[in-house]
C-alpha cells in the first residue's frame, strides 16, 4: 500500500512497495544550479561508490546492482523515483533512500526560498486586499442604489393612495366646493403625477429592481465576508499553505467576477462613485492595518 508524506525539508516522499520510492520537491533555483548542487551532492556521498548517475538533458538516470532510478527536472518541479529490487542494494535499502534524500534536500535548497515564499504570500494578501476593496465599493454601489429606487417606490405609492378610489371622495369635496379653486387644480396635478408615476412605476419595473441590487448587493456582502477571512487566517497563520490559499482566493475572484455580472446599466447610478469608493476606502484601510503580518494586535 503506498504511503505518501511531505517532511519538513520541502521533500514528498511516497513508499509505493516492492522497492519502489518516489520523492518529489520544488525548487526555486536554476536548472543549472540544481544540477550543480546534485552533482556536489552526489560526490560527497558514500552511495557514489555503489550507484553511478548518467545525465541527459534536464533528466538523470541512476544505476547500480540491484538498483535502477530516474530524476526529472521540469522548470522546477522535481520528480524522482527509486527502484531497490534485488540484492545487494536491498541490503541497505532504508540507508539509500535516507542518502537520496538528503542529496535532494541539498540540491532543492536555495537560500531564497523562504524569501520567495513570504513575496508570494505578501501579493496573496495584496491581490485579496484590493479585491475586498472592490466588493465594499460594489457592494455600497449597490446599497445607494436600492435606496434611490425605494424612494421612487415609496414616492409612487403614497400618490397612488391619495388619489385612490377612497380618497376620492375628498376630491369630490374639493371639485363642488367653489371656495376651493386652488385646491382643485393642485388635486389635478397631484392626481396626474400619480398617473405618470404609477405608469413608469410599471415600466421600470420598480420593485424588480429594488430586489435585483438587494440580490447583487447581498453577493458582494458574503463575498467580502469571505475574503476578510481570509485575510484573519492569513495573519493568524502566518506559516498557511500557500497553494492552498491560492485555489481558495482564485474561487473568491471567480465570484467576484459573477457579482459584477450581476449589474445592470442603471439610469439612477449617477454620483455615487466618490461616495462609494470613499466607504470602500475607510473599510480597506482597516482590514489592512488589523490583518497586518507586523500587527501583533488589533487595537
Amino acid at each position: 500500500m503506498a504511503t505518501s508524506k511531505t517532511g519538513g525539508d520541502g521533500i514528498t516522499y511516497e513508499g509505493v512497495g516492492k522497492g519502489v520510492h518516489r520523492f518529489t520537491c520544488i525548487t526555486h533555483k536554476p536548472f543549472a544550479e540544481f544540477k550543480e548542487e546534485l552533482n556536489q551532492a552526489y560526490d560527497n556521498s558514500w552511495i557514489r561508490s555503489f550507484i553511478t548517475i548518467t545525465w541527459r538533458d534536464t533528466e538523470v538516470t541512476f544505476a547500480s546492482w540491484g538498483s535502477s532510478g530516474t530524476l526529472i527536472w521540469d522548470g522546477g518541479r522535481i520528480s524522482a523515483e527509486l527502484r531497490i529490487t534485488q540484492p545487494p542494494a536491498t541490503w541497505f535499502e532504508q540507508k539509500i533512500v535516507w542518502e537520496v534524500r538528503q542529496m535532494l534536500v541539498r540540491a532543492c535548497t536555495y537560500a531564497r526560498t523562504a524569501e520567495i515564499d513570504a513575496e508570494n504570500k505578501e501579493s496573496l494578501r495584496q491581490a485579496a486586499l484590493q479585491t475586498y476593496y472592490d466588493a465594499w465599493f460594489n457592494e455600497c454601489e449597490a446599497d445607494i442604489l436600492i435606496a434611490r429606487w425605494q424612494v421612487v417606490d415609496e414616492t409612487t405609492k403614497v400618490l397612488a393612495a391619495l388619489t385612490s378610489s377612497t380618497s376620492a371622495v375628498s376630491g369630490w369635496y374639493l371639485w363642488k366646493n367653489p371656495d376651493a379653486e386652488n385646491w382643485i387644480v393642485a388635486w389635478k396635478i397631484v392626481a396626474g403625477l400619480a398617473s405618470v408615476l404609477s405608469i413608469v412605476h410599471v415600466a421600470l419595473k420598480v420593485s424588480d429592481r429594488v430586489k435585483d441590487w438587494s440580490d447583487t448587493k447581498g453577493h458582494f456582502v458574503r463575498l467580502r465576508t469571505e475574503l476578510e477571512t481570509l485575510l484573519y487566517q492569513m495573519k493568524v497563520n502566518p506559516a498557511f499553505d500557500l497553494e492552498e490559499f491560492m485555489v481558495r482566493f482564485g474561487a473568491l475572484r471567480t465570484r467576484f467576477g459573477e457579482g459584477v455580472d450581476r449589474k445592470k446599466v442603471d439610469f439612477l447610478a449617477f454620483n455615487l462613485e466618490g461616495r462609494a469608493r470613499s466607504v470602500a476606502k475607510e473599510h480597506y484601510d482597516t482590514l489592512k492595518s488589523r490583518t497586518s503580518p507586523a500587527v501583533i494586535a488589533a487595537t
